[in-house]
């Protein structure tokens, strides 16, 4: 990253959803559970979820995206229906500062609560989300 500046983020409403669906992608290589978007699958599902494209935000190194939140939302409820970072750059705190930028706008945008999944074998994730002060509710089996 420049020394500089560090990472920047941008909201995801500024790109297009083939651009959203590229980054979301690589965001998930080597990922517990594939996954992979085409711009009509990410499209698809990502409708359905009620994304908020200006909530939802791009990690940038650069010009480069290293890191993605999607964030879904229905009235004063919103859910990160997905976060990656690129396998390069895993391990480095970009998932910590992506992610407590995107609480902080949510919660200056009133959003009473948040919530999250995360499969129990992701065991960098789930360190993550607690050390950020999320609380695990339930366990999702399936």
């Amino acid at each position: 990253m420049d020394e500089n500046t560090g990472p920047t983020s941008r909201p995801a409403l500024a790109y297009s959803t083939a651009a959203l669906a590229e980054i979301t992608t690589a965001a998930f290589e080597g990922y517990v559970v594939p996954l992979g978007f085409s711009a009509e699958s990410f499209d698809a599902r990502f409708r359905r979820e009620t994304l908020d494209r200006t909530a939802s935000r791009v990690l940038l190194d650069g010009d480069r995206p290293v890191a993605v939140v999607l964030v879904a939302r229905r009235g004063w409820t919103a859910r990160v229906a997905a976060m990656g970072v690129v396998r390069e750059r895993r391990g480095r705190g970009l998932g910590a500062d992506v992610l407590q930028d995107v609480v902080a706008d949510l919660r200056r945008s009133c959003v009473r609560r948040l919530l999250l999944e995360v499969i129990t074998s992701n065991e960098p994730a789930l360190r993550l989300y607690r050390r950020l002060g999320f609380r695990d509710h339930r366990t999702l089996v399936g």
